[in-house]
């Protein structure tokens, strides 16, 4: 496992926009929570690489929940951690599995195209973009009409 574990954070990369959105958030107060399915280990791992502890809130892993997506168990878990309510909440979502479990919390969620997600659909999603760049706080605002106060990542 760790030789796996450390092949994959050797090829794994920051998906370009994803560091200026998390500096940005963070600056203007926005709480960050990142809630993935993959195991702790490897989020850890990841985080690490990417010099991002301390940058979340919250961490929430499969490892955490009974189910994980696209039952919405992870996310009603990183909501209750961040002691806020699903309607101050966006999820940043790659998958369909992660819309789905987005939406079934109750959570607005903003769709995102990476390379990684090729025909993933994330028509139930708000909002669906290509480009993390193109989102800010007072985007991810709007569609919770008014202030963010949680941000929750994939």
């Amino acid at each position: 496992k760790q030789r796996l574990l450390t092949l994959y954070r050797d090829d794994v990369t920051l998906i370009p926009g994803a560091l200026p959105l998390v500096e940005n958030l963070i600056r203007d107060g926005v709480a960050l929570a990142l809630a993935s399915s993959s195991d702790k280990e490897l989020i850890d791992s990841v985080v690490e690489k990417f010099q991002l502890c301390g940058s979340f809130s919250v961490v929430v892993s499969g490892e955490d929940v009974e189910r994980v997506k696209p039952d919405p168990d992870i996310f009603f878990e990183t909501v209750r951690r961040l002691g806020r309510d699903p309607r101050e909440c966006v999820v940043i979502e790659d998958s369909t599995a992660g819309v789905r479990a987005a939406k079934a919390a109750g959570i607005r969620c903003v769709g995102f195209r990476s390379s990684h997600s090729q025909n993933q659909d994330l028509s139930k999603a708000e909002l669906v973009i290509d480009d993390l760049r193109v989102l800010d706080t007072e985007r991810l605002a709007m569609l919770v009409g008014g202030q963010v106060k949680s941000q929750l990542g994939c």
